[in-house]
């Protein structure tokens, strides 16, 4: 079945035309840039991406934010008029369209995990996107949705996403080495509060890994996910199916 997949982030919506029983892309990537996403924009963009494609299915979208019944509860980098916004109901006054709404991290995940290359890797699996903020989602033999472990305090007092997203190494200049030491100190305090057999790092940035595996202290553990930035976009188009 072909469900429309829109993967939504800190700088805008990207989306696509998703097979979601091979979790493969069959049309272009389109991408509507926003600034400061508020509900009403964000119905306006979806539009936009309905109209592009001349869609009238099935709408799958990542959000980033703890999403409950396609209702959103929290709003770390988002405006604050999202909390308690129906999210499924906006979609279907805006362009007529049913939606399913989930987590963005927990799509991304479900991608990884149901079909790419750690599919068929036992044990606990952890999933960490890099992005404006850090999302996070844990597997073993089901999702547990909405974790937000891009929230923790770290050592040093500073919330982890406002420490080591993708976002702050451009917006703090920093290099590799720098921005990768940081990752890295989160990275093992989430690994010593979680113990996973398997660490997914996605997200633009983890195409990218080359340039900073070697200052991962726990990269036995660490992959890239396959999809690299569309695994947003994949996952929002699956998770009908996957994501209870």
């Amino acid at each position: 079945m072909l469900v429309l997949g829109i993967d939504v982030g800190g700088s805008g919506l990207k989306s696509a035309l998703v097979d979601n029983s091979k979790a493969v892309i069959v049309s272009d990537v389109f991408t509507v840039s926003t600034k400061k996403l508020t509900p009403e924009e964000f119905g306006e963009s979806v539009k936009k991406i309905v109209t592009h494609f001349n869609w009238n299915g099935i709408i799958g979208c990542g959000f980033p934010a703890v999403v409950t019944n396609g209702i959103v509860k929290t709003a770390t980098n988002i405006d604050k008029k999202f909390i308690n916004t129906d999210l499924v109901e906006l979609i279907k006054k805006t362009t007529n369209c049913q939606s399913f709404v989930v987590n963005d991290a927990d799509a991304a995940a479900m991608a990884e995990f149901k079909f790419g290359l750690c599919k068929d890797v036992k044990g606990l699996k952890l999933m960490i996107t890099l992005g404006t903020g850090i999302g996070t989602a844990i597997y073993k033999t089901e999702l547990i949705p909405n974790l937000e472990f891009g929230l923790i305090t770290m050592k040093n007092g500073m919330i982890a996403e406002k420490y080591c997203a993708a976002s702050i190494k451009t917006k703090e200049n920093l290099s590799y080495e720098t921005w990768a030491n940081r990752l890295d100190e989160y990275l093992k305090e989430i690994d010593s509060l979680t113990n996973p057999d398997l660490i997914v790092l996605g997200g633009g940035i983890s195409k990218d890994y080359e340039k900073f595996e070697k200052y991962m202290s726990l990269k036995n553990k660490i992959q890239t996910a396959t999809f690299y930035n569309n695994t947003g976009i994949i996952g929002a188009g699956i998770s009908i199916n996957i994501i209870p």
